[in-house]
Order: C-alpha cells, then structure tokens, then sequence
C-alpha cells in the first residue's frame, strides 16, 4: 500500500466512505513503517570515528567487532556511545599471522541505559576505535549494529 495524498476537508462537508478510507489506508501505511525492522549495519572497516544511526525500537543493543592482523601485533580500544552516552568500552588484540579476534560484547539493555530514548526517534551511535591499524594490513571492523527484544 502506497501514500496517497489526504483528503482535505471543511465543516460541511459529509464524509464520504472512499475518503475515510484513505485516512485509514494511509495511518497503516504510516504505522508499517514506524514498526520496520531495524536492519543490521553493514560491516565497515576504519580507526578512528565511524558514525551510524539507528531508529530506537527494542530493548537490547548488539553489536559485533573483529579485528585482524596482518603484519603485526593488531591492538585495538573501542568506545561505543548511543545518543551521547558511553554504554561499551572494551578492547582487543589480534595476534601475529593473519590472526583473526571476534569480539562481542554483552547487549546493551536501552531502558536501564543513561539518557531518556523514545521509541521511533532516530539515534547516533558513535563507534571510536584507537589502535595501530595503520600497520599494513591491520584493520577494525564494526560487523552489525542491531536492536532486539532479547538479550540472546
């Protein structure tokens, strides 16, 4: 069901059926799209800052790094913010040879978190990593960012 551009009305006027059913048509139409899934970052591979925005729905924030070695030791801190707030730190290392390190931390509970969200609202996620991933082949990778209803 596509947009169709309301009806406008005065004080006289009867309502008719075909017109009462665009408004209808088109609060269901609005509805679906405040109740989309919010869909997984795409995974993106960078130091320093990365920004993504996600429209606040669920409970639980997830979110995924790895972080691989090339031709030496690969060391990363990372620091998550959502709306302003620090609601992850951690870091990872990657050993030598190609060495692989998935990290995933615990999901992050939004209703307990600092700051006031409002479901439907669009949100900043501030994704700051620091590390020696300007040794060739070195990098930091931001896998998914996704809300859920579920900590699991």
């Amino acid at each position: 069901m596509a947009w169709q551009t309301p009806p406008t009305f005065t004080d006289t006027d009867v309502l008719s059926a075909a017109q009462l059913n665009i408004i209808r048509d088109d609060l269901e139409y609005l509805y679906g799209l405040s109740q989309s899934v919010n869909i997984a970052s795409v995974a993106s591979r960078t130091d320093g800052i990365n920004y993504r925005y996600i429209r606040h729905r669920l409970q639980y924030l997830h979110i995924q790094f790895n972080s691989e070695n090339g031709s030496g030791l690969a060391y990363y801190d990372y620091e998550v913010k959502y709306n302003g707030a620090i609601i992850i730190s951690g870091s990872t290392t990657a050993g030598g040879g190609g060495a692989n390190e998935t990290t995933t931390p615990t999901p992050v509970d939004l209703d307990v978190s600092p700051g006031s969200l409002t479901v439907g609202m669009w949100y900043p996620i501030l994704i700051t990593v620091t590390g020696n991933g300007t040794v060739t082949g070195n990098y930091f990778e931001t896998r998914y960012t996704f809300e859920s209803e579920s900590a699991s």
